[in-house]
């Protein structure tokens, strides 16, 4: 008995002893030297003023190993310890002032600010807590795929297996130190394995778990493969619910509700501030040059990743972005040949068969999905089909999975024509790979031809080790677990060396390192920037400083519009932002003394009657901007336009410190075309989503605060309710009566309320459905 029980439980804890070993060895540096999966090393090697000092001993600067990376360092790490900061001050994590003169944090759905996995940030130092939730990613999403192959009756070594090639996926290795991509993603395969126990058993305790999984999935951070996800969900359900309008299907969407209504406080703020994104190239509405298809040359990173060179060692040479491949490795594309010969038997390969078909045919740099872009269909234009790579690496291990259990099958068959079937596969890849090398010599030459055909060894290898020991497990029947298990762990030694190779570790202290200089300008004011290799955007954030350049996937086109008028002249025809990062670098312009911009960082030494030099160190430098407007100051003379367009050029030809272009009538204020300032306006508090100021005045007059207007923003005068107006196309204003008062703004945004509501909604459907389902004796 005793025995028995060691077993059973041997067997329950063998994927996570399995998938846990897996993610220990990818994690080594961090596991024995205490080194954090965190992108450092891009900050301090590459950017000012830390390039000007001297970290680790490194004199001749710090090493950079794959700057590809780089959103994890200066996007979803700042972004996140900021939202835990604001939550361990007892607020909410509304506002960001620290980008674009201020922009939504919660509804800046890559912050993931109700993401679960956050508790890890309130019990762990903030760089431990990321590390591990950096950690989690490929063995949650190895656990989760191997219940998956369970759910479909694959055998432990296929289901493992499948994990194995989802969890530690090429795409999953390199977005790995970004975190919120392979987080989002890992919650797929176990939303399909609960479909199958809902399908296998009616019962609603998987409906509660399904809804747990979507809106993990949800709340995770990321919105492309949570999409897709979502279709996938869909469609799957479809594909298997039997009957399809039954008690099964309404299980279902009773988890896709509860996950829809629990999500809501996050997923309506980013739906609101989604509408105010300008669209260029169309991906999340953000402006970018990024490829919107996978061109039909990367298919060959398939075979061979490293086709093109690799970016951690600096010759990569395609034309296509390196991380979004749908890549399992070579042997997981020979496991999925394998399961060709299944397609006719199992309706599950056909269904996953033809969806791979689908999704790479969507993909692909095609003139019918050209066309489909070009007539802006809603979703075809708004999301990246490239994103469709999460979920077609997940089509394929599935398929590999089939493929390995059915080249078991033919082992114990023992038939003589079961010979072809073995070497069909390794023949065809065989091929693939010859077809590979003259492609190479064919197309390529010099340094390039010299890159892929070193690359082209490992793939050779992997596959060549591969078919000797499949076709002696096929000779000698004696070995074939062990042989199996040799398939199993080379499979994990390929992808294992890809994300060893492409993500990089760094000591602790050299993430966000203290410098001198940065402490120099830490005031209610802001800072430009005038090179690009200098204090990067959002990297500001965790040293307290603001600045009006932006980086971030979705934010309001009105910033980016605004800040651009500094390189404008009146008459404008139409307006014009950034392309999905707001980078100023004319400093001489009116608007940016508006802005509240008081310090320019610059590399090159700059003459102007306007700056001061206040600092410097190394080749970093910081001038004053003497001509700076205070960030909040009152005046009575105000004009109303029309339009954006109007409000633009009027800004263009008038004195900003005097007059106020309003969007909309002031109600109850007389335009004061003679107002002198004899005001004051003092800040008594400030934090992010908070200020208050006291303001004395001899008149009735506009208070105009230098800060992005939103309509999340609420304001009080002495406690009494005010309206905000949008002053000066994108800043915010009220109306402040003459004498001393108190000004309070609070940001509290709508959408998060009527998320509240739908919060509140989803947890009275979940009282009332659940007691429903126990006496139905259905959970």
């Amino acid at each position: 008995m005793e025995k028995t029980s060691f077993k059973k439980a041997l067997i329950f804890l063998l994927p996570f002893l399995f998938f846990g070993l897996l993610t220990a060895v990818l994690f080594k540096p961090f596991i024995l030297k205490h080194w954090l999966p965190i992108p450092g090393d891009i900050l301090i090697g590459h950017y000012y003023p830390w390039k000007d000092q001297i970290w680790g001993g490194r004199i001749a600067g710090y090493p950079i190993k794959n700057f590809q990376i780089f959103d994890g360092i200066l996007q979803t790490l700042p972004w996140r310890l900021l939202a835990i900061d604001q939550m361990k001050t007892g607020s909410l994590p509304f506002w960001n002032p620290y980008i674009m003169m201020g922009m939504p944090l919660l509804a800046n759905l890559q912050a993931a600010v109700f993401y679960p996995f956050n508790i890890l940030f309130f019990v762990l130092p903030h760089l431990d807590a990321w590390s591990l939730y950096i950690f989690c990613q490929p063995l949650l999403a190895g656990l989760f795929a191997y219940a998956l192959g369970r759910s479909l009756q694959r055998s432990r070594l296929a289901s493992l297996f499948l994990g194995t090639l989802y969890g530690f996926s090429l795409v999953m290795m390199n977005h790995l130190e970004l975190g919120i991509d392979g987080h989002t993603a890992l919650w797929l395969p176990l939303s399909l394995a609960l479909i199958n126990k809902i399908d296998e058993t009616g019962k609603g305790r998987w409906a509660v778990c399904l809804a747990f999984s979507v809106l993990m999935t949800l709340l995770a951070g990321y919105p492309p493969p949570a999409i897709y996800s979502l279709i996938v969900i869909t469609f799957y359900s479809i594909f298997k619910i039997r009957p399809l309008f039954g008690n099964k299907s309404l299980l279902i969407i009773f988890s896709l509700l509860i996950a829809f209504f629990l999500s809501a406080p996050q997923s309506l703020p980013f739906a609101e501030l989604s509408r105010k994104v300008v669209r260029d190239e169309n991906q999340f509405g953000v402006s970018s040059s990024e490829a919107f298809f996978i061109p039909w040359e990367n298919l060959t990173m398939m075979l061979a990743p490293d086709f093109f060179g690799h970016a951690a060692t600096n010759n990569f040479h395609s034309n296509f972005y390196f991380s979004d491949t749908p890549a399992i490795g070579i042997i997981g594309l020979l496991f999925v040949f394998y399961s060709l010969f299944f397609l006719l038997k199992k309706k599950e390969v056909t269904f996953w068969w033809l969806f791979s078909f689908f999704l790479f045919l969507l993909m692909l740099d095609t003139p019918f999905n050209r066309f489909l872009r070009m007539i802006n269909l809603p979703f075809i234009s708004s999301v990246s089909p490239i994103k469709m790579t999460w979920v077609t690496v997940l089509a394929l291990a599935v398929l590999a999975s089939f493929g390995f259990d059915y080249f078991i099958s033919l082992l114990k068959e023992k038939n003589v024509n079961n010979f072809s079937k073995i070497v069909g596969p390794i023949f065809i890849l065989y091929e693939f790979l010859l077809l590979l090398f003259s492609f190479a010599f064919l197309t390529l030459e010099g340094e390039r031809l010299s890159v892929t055909s070193r690359n082209l060894f490992f793939p050779c290898l992997f596959i060549f080790v591969s078919s000797i020991v499949l076709l002696l497990i096929n000779l000698f029947s004696k070995i074939k677990t062990i042989g199996l298990v040799f398939i199993l762990l080379l499979s994990s030694l390929e992808l294992l060396r890809e994300g060893i190779k492409y993500n990089g570790f760094v000591e602790a202290d050299l993430v966000y390192p203290q410098v001198e200089i940065l402490n120099k300008n830490k005031d209610n004011y802001r800072f430009l920037t005038l090179d690009r290799e200098m204090l990067p955007v959002n990297a500001n954030i965790p040293y307290g400083l603001k600045t009006i350049n932006g980086y971030a996937s979705i934010y309001d086109q009105r910033s980016g519009q605004l800040v651009a008028l500094a390189n404008k002249t009146s008459p404008l025809t139409n307006l014009q932002g950034f392309p999905r990062t707001i980078f100023q670098t004319e400093f001489n312009s009116p608007m940016i003394d508006l802005l509240g911009v008081r310090y320019i960082y610059s590399l090159t030494e700059i003459t102007s009657s306007k700056l001061q030099l206040l600092y410097n160190s190394g080749k970093t430098k910081i001038y004053e901007n003497t001509n700076v407007f205070p960030r909040a100051f009152l005046t009575g003379k105000y004009f109303v336009a029309k339009n954006d367009l109007e409000i633009a050029n009027r800004m263009l030809g008038i004195d900003l410190h005097k007059e106020v272009v309003l969007a909309e009538i002031p109600e109850g204020l007389v335009n004061n075309d003679n107002f002198i300032f004899s005001g004051e306006v003092k800040f008594l508090k400030e934090d992010d989503n908070h200020l208050e100021i006291k303001t004395i005045s001899e008149d009735p007059a506009l208070l105009l605060l230098t800060d992005t207007y939103d309509p999340g923003w609420l304001a009080t005068i002495d406690g009494q309710k005010t309206k905000v107006l949008r002053a000066d196309f994108n800043l915010r204003a009220v109306i402040v009566p003459k004498g001393e008062h108190l000004v309070n703004f609070v940001y509290f945004p709508n959408s998060y309320r009527m998320g509240l509501m739908l919060l509140a909604l989803g947890l009275l459907l979940a009282v009332m459905v659940l007691p429903l389902m126990v006496k139905k004796r259905i959970f």
